[in-house]
């Protein structure tokens, strides 16, 4: 519910909820309108990539020239 301006998650509320929902094959969607999620952005990132996740751009990863390796 991060697209709510007046009722954005504290930071660890978020951070654990995005931690814990991560799954192979996920596709997250986070909104720009959350302040939180600026706040949270980098150190989120770094988690997931901690859990082995990697991240690239969706045409590399849908299989298209220039895929990741």
């Amino acid at each position: 519910m991060d697209w709510y301006e007046d009722r954005q998650p504290g930071h660890e509320e978020a951070l654990n909820k995005l931690t814990s929902r991560i799954h192979p094959g996920a596709v997250v969607l986070l909104h720009s309108t959350s302040k939180t999620n600026g706040e949270i952005l980098d150190e989120l990132l770094t988690r997931w990539e901690e859990m082995g996740y990697r991240f690239g751009r969706l045409s590399d990863l849908a299989g298209e020239p220039g895929r990741l390796s």
